[in-house]
């Protein structure tokens, strides 16, 4: 059903390498705001000293006033997406909490063994932990989704959960699980390693659908994972708004790909500094060649400030982005 009086903004806030993404849905003045926001950015001082246009998560919020979050969404554990959400579950009043992965309650903050205090997935794990703890301290109802989920959220806007699926997101949690059990340390730096690469493609890959507009939000999911999504293997995969999975990296995206969901606007979340290769080069040139062959009119956005000439034109940054529909 569409709600022609209803508009939705979509925020792509600037923290850096990370993502945190605020959809914001406003009906009429009697309504209200219902707001969802998608991970957080990181806590890593490393991705906002010195960079006067990223802000953190919950800093930004509290700039906009916001207090108070309907549904907070966790799409998987990687310091950059769930680490910023631990301020969030302290400072912001949330309805609900969404994860493919709610920290189980036998996880502890701490590893066993000496793993390094400074390995950015054993700090995610601790920070999926303690978001869970705080919540939990409110009496936040947590819900845990995967594929087939769906969500009618208000009228002309709902959401559908398109990976992964439900009984491999229990195994791979399960497995992750076992790494505080391990006594041997080049066993647990090894598990570590595979299962830190292997979250990429356990993202929840989000479907919002707004007004017959589609917003395609896939994770850290890079190209091996699409096989994974039904949708996309029985060609009918397709949306209007694409956040390019896995930060825009050279294994994000491919033709193929591009060309199935056919989105008129790609967002990249990525950082000025292009770490890890995020918003790689060849990654760009790609988006320039679909623009190029789409047929229809296409843009594509950048979280932070790169150079993405001679494909695109270079923008300055600032603290977000923000699309809005109607």
């Amino acid at each position: 059903m569409t709600n022609n009086n209803s508009n939705l903004k979509i925020t792509f806030i600037n923290v850096g390498y990370g993502e945190a993404i605020l959809l914001e849905h406003t009906a009429d003045k009697e309504s209200g705001v219902f707001r969802i926001l998608i991970d957080g950015g990181s806590r890593e001082e490393c991705d906002y000293k010195g960079f006067e246009n990223r802000t953190r998560c919950v800093d930004y919020l509290h700039e906009m006033s916001i207090s108070h979050l309907d549904i907070l969404i966790n799409t998987h554990i990687h310091e950059d997406h769930v680490g910023g959400l631990v301020e969030v579950a302290k400072q912001i009043d949330i309805d609900e909490f969404w994860a493919v992965f709610p920290a189980p309650e036998d996880w502890d903050i701490a590893l066993p063994n000496d793993t390094k205090p400074d390995n950015v997935f054993v700090m995610a794990l601790g920070d999926a932990k303690k978001t869970k703890d705080y919540l939990e301290e409110k009496n936040v109802p947590i819900k845990t989704i995967f594929a087939g989920f769906k969500a009618e959220l208000k009228p002309g806007f709902s959401v559908s959960i398109l990976a992964p699926k439900g009984g491999e997101s229990e195994r791979f949690i399960n497995e992750l699980g076992l790494v505080y059990t391990l006594s041997d340390a080049e066993e647990l730096a090894g598990r570590l390693k595979a299962y830190d690469v292997a979250m990429n493609n356990m993202s929840a890959v989000l479907m919002f659908e707004f007004n017959e507009k589609k917003i395609l939000l896939v994770g850290d999911t890079n190209i091996s994972g699409y096989g994974n999504i039904p949708e996309f293997c029985e060609d009918r995969l397709k949306a209007d708004v694409l956040k390019l999975g896995h930060h825009g990296q050279k294994d994000s995206v491919t033709m193929e790909i591009l060309n199935k969901i056919d989105p008129k606007i790609a967002v990249i979340c990525a950082d000025s500094k292009r770490r890890y290769n995020s918003a790689h080069p060849d990654t760009i040139k790609l988006l320039r060649e679909f623009k190029d062959i789409c047929g229809h009119d296409f843009e594509c956005l950048f979280s932070d400030e790169f150079n993405v000439e001679p494909y695109f034109e270079n923008k300055k940054a600032s603290k977000a982005i923000t699309l809005e529909l109607t």
